[in-house]
């Protein structure tokens, strides 16, 4: 990869896109250090296909969300006898999961009768789901389990928007939470 090259499609030996490259590290020194170069980097063209179809077909990014941002339960909060799963940490006022009742402090133990053990795995499944889905969700609360549908929403954005006027987005957090999470503190 050569410098100004960041952007560019990244083939593989039989001439397909698989990826975007979007870095080049390069070190320079003298002839006494070694040099490091040739190190590039890029974005998997499964991460990037979703986003370059959504723009070809629709004009615009859309993006599946439900409005959460989420934790891990960490290991001690599980010795306390909480469950692994995705620890709500707040919930965006008027997103599709705070109208179907997702609060903070809920853990998320399954979707769609598939138990999650992480913060990851629930991004992973909302960012394969199809805005208007339903997702089915076993969720862990103090005062008891409760089972609640979350309808996927869309989350928009300018294909040409730059850096300067795009929105905050809703991503989820993938912080580890503490030990007392769970426990209103």
């Amino acid at each position: 990869i050569n410098s100004g090259n960041s952007g560019g499609a990244l083939f593989n030996m039989y001439g397909e896109v698989i990826g975007i490259t979007n870095a080049k590290y390069s070190g320079s020194g003298s002839s006494m250090e070694a040099s490091i170069d040739n190190i590039g980097f890029a974005i998997p063209i499964n991460d990037v296909y979703g986003i370059v179809e959504s723009i070809i077909e629709k004009g615009y990014i859309s993006k599946p969300y439900i409005g959460v941002s989420v934790g891990d339960v960490s290991e001690e909060a599980q010795g306390f006898g909480l469950p692994k799963g995705a620890a709500v940490r707040s919930v965006t006022e008027g997103a599709p999961a705070a109208e179907a009742g997702l609060q903070a402090n809920d853990i998320i133990t399954s979707v769609n009768g598939t138990e999650i053990s992480g913060s990851s795995e629930l991004v992973d499944i909302v960012g394969a789901a199809v805005p208007g889905e339903v997702l089915k969700l076993e969720v862990y609360r103090q005062s008891g389990n409760v089972t609640l549908e979350v309808t996927v929403g869309e989350q928009i954005q300018a294909a040409l928007e730059s850096a300067d006027t795009q929105q905050p987005q809703s991503q989820p957090d993938t912080q580890t939470i503490p030990w007392g999470y769970g426990f209103g503190q």
